[in-house]
């Protein structure tokens, strides 16, 4: 029997040459890749309002992925690209809005502790009330996360309350320094106390 050579192999495909194939596979895949593009614009966010009204009316245990996807107009094979599960679909609902408070935190503390002494002394109570103001227009802003993370929040309402807690620590601890108490010194403010106020 005659062996084919390459040219017969390409022979083989009537209808394209190979260099002509690999050509009309890549303008294929690229005409799918910006059609894919077209249709998933916007899923993503409708899938994180869905999923925050979802978990805020049912609780993370009671929420449904099926009825995520029904909410956001979409699948939960649109879940499922995007998360591997319900608890990154939670994380991803959660931790921005958690992350956003949590610098507002830090930029406050670090404001208030490059003042000079005599003026965090004077203003300290000013500048918490005015920090309280805004961090609750915040929460309110953001009730329904807020009220997930509270509710249902479980490792990751402990994990931002110890960030809380930290972050104020340390700001308190630079404050008695800064004004010369002797609160830590005289160990009439232990590492338990602060925790607990």
């Amino acid at each position: 029997t005659k062996k084919l050579s390459k040219v017969d192999n390409y022979a083989m495909v009537p209808y394209i040459s190979k260099p002509a194939v690999s050509n009309q596979w890549s303008r294929m895949v690229a005409r799918r890749c910006r059609a894919r593009m077209k249709r998933v614009e916007g899923v993503t966010e409708r899938l994180i309002e869905a999923a925050r009204d979802e978990f805020a009316e049912k609780g993370y245990e009671g929420a449904s992925l099926r009825t995520i996807a029904e909410r956001a107009g979409s699948s939960k094979g649109a879940i499922y690209v995007r998360y591997p599960d319900k608890e990154a679909l939670y994380t991803a609902v959660v931790d921005p809005v958690v992350e956003e408070l949590c610098r507002f935190f830090s930029t406050e503390f670090n404001e208030f502790g490059e003042l000079p002494p005599v003026t965090q002394q004077t203003t300290m109570n000013e500048y918490a009330d005015e920090g309280i103001d805004a961090m609750m227009d915040y929460i309110y802003d953001n009730f329904a996360v807020f009220k997930i993370l509270i509710a249902n929040g479980g490792a990751h309402y402990e994990s931002f309350m110890h960030r809380v807690l930290d972050l104020n620590s340390v700001t308190t601890y630079r404050y008695i320094e800064a004004i010369d108490n002797d609160a830590v010194t005289s160990g009439r403010l232990t590492p338990e106390l602060m925790h607990m106020i």
